[in-house]
């Protein structure tokens, strides 16, 4: 899916709209009354989107430096196995100080937002495209 939606899109516009759905599935757990629900919802909508993340990002990055490919697959999956193990440490760290479960689902929103934001200064022309 995420494949035919960056050929279609560009790389950089579906990534865009992957952050989009991440911050979607943050916000349900924050917005949406009934919790176990809101829980079920983000983990389909951030498990759905998260691959396409990871599979647009590096495709992009290619097409940015396409004489880096290894290294910029190999930086970015570090980064995101760092991230991976960092989210919970620090979403357990500040529930210690006092954060809520909610609060920390708020820091997750503006990480997928900082993201999206970031998305848009990447040059719009350099999308894959085929």
């Amino acid at each position: 899916m995420w494949n035919t939606l960056g050929n279609r899109l560009g790389d950089r516009n579906t990534l865009i709209l992957n952050y989009l759905i991440q911050a979607m599935a943050t916000a349900a757990i924050v917005l949406l009354p009934p919790q176990a629900m809101a829980l079920y919802l983000c983990a389909a909508l951030m498990g759905g989107s998260f691959l396409g993340a990871v599979f647009l990002t590096q495709r992009l990055a290619r097409a940015l430096h396409p004489h880096q490919g290894p290294r910029l697959s190999a930086a970015l999956i570090a980064i995101y196995g760092v991230a991976q193990l960092a989210g919970p440490i620090l979403a357990e760290a500040g529930m210690h100080m006092g954060a809520t479960l909610s609060s920390t689902f708020i820091w997750g929103l503006g990480a997928c937002l900082w993201g999206m934001l970031l998305m848009v200064w990447v040059p719009a022309g350099s999308a894959h495209r085929t």
